[in-house]
């Protein structure tokens, strides 16, 4: 049986904030500007009791996660490393990356990103990968959408919301307009 958990740990390779929340808990209105975090985004960190935030700015700034179960009373500290496409444009953008530790599996938590400095991301939850081999995961897994014509779109986001996935996997190609 520990051989089907690998497996699945494996496929749990990419969780998005939009799997985990449907939507912000409490959205900003904050003004968006260089260290503001972008493309927020989870994924598996190797154990049940960790998970891994990731996001981008286009400003260099602290990388900080505030996080917990019932308030944001933990505080998780990152590294982040200089992305420059090789579009035409040569953009610049900051990769931020903060591991969370301690987590009790199968327990939900809030968590908002960023600094002090470059502002927060939206206030977000998720919910800790359970542990042990009884139980089974729902997912789904999707990719290439295009750009224009992403028809599954709208029944994703809807099953997310109402929890069908315990996570998402994006198999890739979802760069446009580079």
């Amino acid at each position: 049986m520990s051989g089907q958990v690998g497996i699945w740990a494996a496929l749990v390779a990419v969780l998005t904030a939009g799997v985990t929340t449907g939507s912000p808990v409490l959205k900003s209105d904050w003004p968006v500007y260089g260290g503001f975090p972008q493309q927020v985004h989870l994924s598996y960190a190797g154990s049940a009791s960790e998970m891994m935030v990731t996001w981008s700015t286009m400003n260099q700034t602290d990388s900080v996660v505030e996080y917990g179960e019932d308030g944001l009373n933990n505080t998780a500290k990152g590294s982040c490393v200089v992305f420059r496409d090789g579009g035409e444009e040569h953009r610049v953008q900051y990769i931020h990356r903060v591991k969370l530790t301690g987590l009790t599996p199968g327990q939900k938590y809030m968590y908002h990103c960023g600094s002090m400095e470059g502002g927060w991301s939206d206030l977000y939850t998720f919910t800790a990968m359970k542990d042990g081999t009884t139980w089974s995961p729902s997912f789904a897994a999707f990719g290439d959408m295009g750009k224009d014509n992403a028809q599954s779109l709208s029944r994703l986001r809807e099953d997310t919301k109402r929890g069908l996935y315990d996570f998402i996997m994006h198999v890739g190609d979802f760069a446009y307009d580079m």
